[in-house]
């Protein structure tokens, strides 16, 4: 689709992309998954597909561990290495991770696993993948100076007896369906045309089977109205990721809740935000392709699709205890008054302090093939 809306102060897109516009009026309101979808992942317009927009860090729209510093590709380095090491060191072993962006998590994994083994090094393969077809030819020119180091397109491009598979603020993204519960009964809202050639969100009857499963899982006691998402997209992303390996460990770090604070009839207007130069906002329909748009995690519901795409829950830990557990080795040796002791602790605090990343970010843990390796 093509970027060729206008902006206008009011909020409203005078201009929507022609196909779009075409679609909506063809078959009428649009799930809002396939909305987001477009949104975020179209291959022209989306608001993930041009390598050279600055998304991360002060000069982007929101802040990652990954733009803290090193110190989390560092720690997260030592824990796979952990896992490396406690089933016997394979050759090879292959890091898969989903979500690279502009690839600097994995210099910073690779750096930190030359610095504590060699040999863990020597056997690691760092494989990325990333479907965004321009995003992609921009990252693999970004890591080609690093060895074994490569670049594809979908996870089941990868196969390998042991690895491991690392997700960083990718779930987030996933496309939702957002649901009202109003009147006694369950909707889902969609994307239709609105009176002044902009987007609004309808009601509309659930005619998916498995959103109304999940609705009647939800049950009826909630407040009216009651707004909130469902995610059905966590086991066909998490599925190919399971394919690749016969053993591995799976991290999957997000902000987010187990179902039953999620649906808590108290978070009554659901947890769907936008992000634009560090402005949060809750209106997914302005600008799109131009703003992120995220919801928080339902972890409950990602390890059920975890177990069903062959994997097994070893655990879900809050970001500062995770972080703190792998730190503890590193700080015997760290100088509080150098320069680099200061940065270090400066991103530890930043991790895991409450008022920063350390209680809005869970950790989850997976294994296949293998018991829970120790190390977290």
């Amino acid at each position: 689709m093509g970027n060729t809306y206008t902006h206008d102060p009011s909020g409203a897109i005078p201009s929507l992309p022609i196909d779009l516009h075409s679609r909506l009026e063809a078959r009428g309101p649009l799930p809002f998954p396939e909305f987001m979808a477009w949104a975020l992942y179209d291959p022209d317009s989306g608001y993930y597909a041009d390598p050279g927009r600055t998304r991360i860090g002060r000069e982007g729209d929101f802040i990652t561990s990954v733009a803290i510093g090193p110190l989390f590709g560092r720690l997260l380095a030592r824990r796979i290495h952990a896992a490396w090491t406690v089933h016997n060191r394979p050759r090879p072993f292959t890091l898969l991770e989903a979500g690279p962006e502009g690839g600097q998590l994995a210099r910073d994994i690779l750096a930190e696993a030359e610095a504590l083994d060699p040999g863990f090094r020597e056997a690691l393969h760092y494989a990325a993948v990333e479907p965004m077809p321009r995003k992609r030819e921009a990252l693999a020119a970004r890591l080609a100076d690093l060895p074994r180091a490569t670049v594809h397109a979908e996870a089941s491009e990868v196969r390998g007896t042991w690895g491991a598979v690392l997700a960083n603020e990718v779930l987030d993204a996933l496309p939702v369906h957002l649901l009202t519960f109003t009147a006694g009964a369950w909707h889902e809202r969609r994307v239709a045309p609105a009176d002044d050639k902009g987007l609004a969100l309808v009601p509309a009857a659930i005619e998916d089977d498995r959103l109304a499963a999940f609705c009647d899982r939800l049950g009826t006691r909630f407040p009216d109205p009651y707004h909130t998402e469902a995610c059905l997209a966590y086991e066909p992303f998490l599925a190919p990721f399971a394919a690749a390996f016969d053993q591995a460990l799976m991290i999957l770090i997000d902000y987010g809740f187990p179902a039953a604070e999620y649906y808590h009839p108290g978070r009554s207007e659901g947890t769907l935000r936008t992000y634009r130069r560090h402005r949060a906002t809750d209106d997914p329909l302005l600008d799109p392709g131009e703003q992120d748009i995220t919801t928080h995690v339902n972890f409950t519901a990602v390890e059920e699709a975890a177990r069903a795409a062959g994997f097994t829950p070893a655990g879900i830990t809050p970001q500062e205890i995770y972080f703190t557990r792998l730190m503890a080795p590193l700080l015997p040796g760290l100088d509080p008054g150098g320069d680099d002791g200061k940065q270090v602790l400066q991103q530890f605090r930043t991790l895991t302090h409450p008022s920063f990343l350390g209680t809005r970010f869970l950790v989850a843990e997976f294994t296949k093939g293998i018991p829970p390796a120790p190390g977290a």
